[in-house]
């Protein structure tokens, strides 16, 4: 026998066994959505950078950036993936200032 879980969204009451099941449909669900969006977001075209030795990459953005140099994946995985060309990465991202606005206090407005 199933026990009473709750009720949905309609005020119907939701049974133990029933409850399980709509929490695999929607686990199957939310699967294929990713799945799917995976193979949508895949680069199929897309152009490799060719690296040589010595060459210096240097990276400029925003916030996303500027927190990838909390930690080392990227320059880690580049430098993994091109092993021997003696890569020099420089991360030059700052996140928060535009030319129009100064969000620092201690910094006097111009």
């Amino acid at each position: 026998m199933s026990e009473e879980v709750g009720r949905d969204g309609l005020g119907f009451r939701v049974l133990k066994s029933t409850y399980q099941s709509l929490m695999i449909d929607r686990l199957i669900t939310f699967s294929k959505f990713l799945v799917l969006g995976f193979l949508v977001a895949s680069p199929v075209g897309a152009e490799v950078l060719p690296l040589e030795k010595g060459n210096r990459v240097v990276l400029i953005g925003n916030g996303l950036g500027s927190r990838m140099m909390q930690f080392g994946y990227f320059e880690t995985e580049v430098q993994r993936r091109n092993s021997g060309k003696e890569l020099i990465i420089r991360n030059m991202c700052d996140e928060g200032n535009t030319p129009g606005f100064r969000p620092h206090s201690a910094r006097p407005s111009p």
